[in-house]
């Protein structure tokens, strides 16, 4: 009997032993999506690191540090784009013949999955740690060809959603398991199709996702219909000076509409993002004085009540406080400069593009600075919004209604926010 009762005890280790490893082991998971750690976003504090890999075209330390690895520049999303649907020429450094097969099989884009909670929209970054299998020969893949990602936003129902977003590998360095990479969201594109490749990640044939009103172009002929118009007359002889001074009228009047609505779509769109940014300002002034309220009166408890009593109410109503004030921390303006400075950037061996319609004006399909600027502001503006609302607004293909969009969601904590800081006045 005190033998088997041994035996049991040993069973009862070895099985909490592998209980409390199974444990440690989901931890690595948070994101639910195996292979596959989101870490924070920004710069990474991680020592540098000398690596040796001698694969053609893989990116290595691109913290470039003096006798680190040597770094390999891939393509931007920009020159992958223009490679896949028109086979214009890219750098010599990388894979012509790639480029070559994408543009007659398609535009393809590897896909690393995410939770739709974790949609990037332009501008943004995330770093990653990758280390199953499936996940690094991806980014290797990506790596040596383009430099490009898609995300594919896993929902809850087990779906996977429509319009998602185009990665742009900014940073990566090997790990003793796997590989750290720091990624950051250029543009949108939507998924046609999906295929399973032979190391069991995904890859979508995708379509460049723009907003429409930016897309369009001026009501202006073009030097082709206006040779075509000069020959059919010379083959029908001399018009009727009549009939031509009717038709310079008729095109005259079109222009001069088309140029309204222009203007009328270009005041509505300063209107409403002029509406957002003097809406954020309110909620962020509310914001701070529900926060000061809250740490008036938390410093007043402190001096009213027990150690123990202190803790417990401290904790509680600081995470209220926090919760409320989080997403106004910021200025506006200081979150758009943020997501600007990310999207001209080029690297770290390289100098930021000048001016932002150079770096995005085929992938946000915009014709002036402008516009891109107004798509910037809609875009960084959603960082307080709900995962669902962020995810309507990545899929919204007006930069107006996603304005609206987001100025909507800003009046109602404005509204909250006001009324929670009249009660807290009320009360004090």
């Amino acid at each position: 009997m005190l033998q088997m009762g041994r035996f049991c005890q040993l069973w009862v280790l070895l099985f909490i032993f592998i209980a409390s490893q199974l444990c440690n082991a989901m931890a690595l998971f948070p994101t639910g999506v195996r292979g596959l750690r989101i870490l924070q976003s920004g710069k990474p504090n991680i020592p540098q690191a000398q690596h040796t890999d001698h694969r053609p075209g893989y990116v290595k330390n691109m913290g470039c540090a003096s006798g680190s690895a040597r770094c390999h520049v891939t393509l931007s999303a920009t020159e992958w784009l223009a490679a896949s649907t028109a086979g214009s020429t890219v750098p010599e450094t990388t894979s012509l013949e790639a480029f070559r097969n994408e543009a007659e099989s398609g535009q393809k884009l590897g896909l690393l999955p995410f939770g739709v909670a974790d949609a990037m929209l332009p501008g943004e970054t995330k770093q990653v740690h990758l280390y199953e299998a499936r996940f690094t020969h991806l980014f290797e893949s990506a790596t040596r060809n383009h430099g490009c990602l898609g995300q594919l936003l896993v929902t809850r129902d087990s779906g996977v959603a429509a319009v998602t977003s185009l990665l742009e590998v900014e940073e990566s360095r090997r790990q003793d398991i796997g590989v750290w990479a720091q990624l950051k969201c250029v543009a949108r594109v939507r998924l046609t199709s999906l295929e399973e490749t032979e190391y069991d990640y995904l890859v979508g044939e995708v379509e460049m996702v723009t907003d429409a009103r930016n897309s369009a172009q001026p009501n202006t002929p073009t030097p082709a219909v206006l040779k075509g118009a000069k020959k059919r007359n010379d083959d029908v002889g001399d018009l009727d000076p009549a009939q031509e001074i009717g038709r310079e009228t008729d095109s005259e009047a079109d222009n001069e509409v088309g140029l309204e609505d222009e203007n009328e779509e270009e005041l509505e769109a300063e209107h409403a993002a002029e509406q957002l940014r003097e809406t954020h300002r309110s909620c962020r002034r509310l914001a701070l004085a529900c926060k000061q309220l809250a740490d008036e009166d938390a410093g007043a408890d402190e001096r009213t009540q027990g150690p123990d009593e202190q803790l417990t109410e401290i904790v509680q109503w600081g995470h209220e406080a926090r919760r409320e004030a989080l997403p106004f921390e910021s200025a506006l303006d200081e979150i758009v400069a943020l997501r600007r400075d990310a999207i001209l950037s080029r690297g770290p061996d390289a100098a930021p593009a000048s001016s932002l319609i150079e770096q995005v004006r085929t992938l946000w399909g915009v014709d002036t600075e402008a516009q891109a600027e107004r798509q910037l502001l809609s875009f960084a503006a959603t960082g307080f919004l709900s995962p669902v609302e962020r995810a309507e607004a990545l899929g919204m293909r007006d930069t107006v209604q996603r304005l609206q969009h987001v100025l909507t969601a800003l009046r109602e904590n404005e509204r909250r926010l006001a009324a929670q800081l009249a009660l807290r006045n009320a009360f004090r």
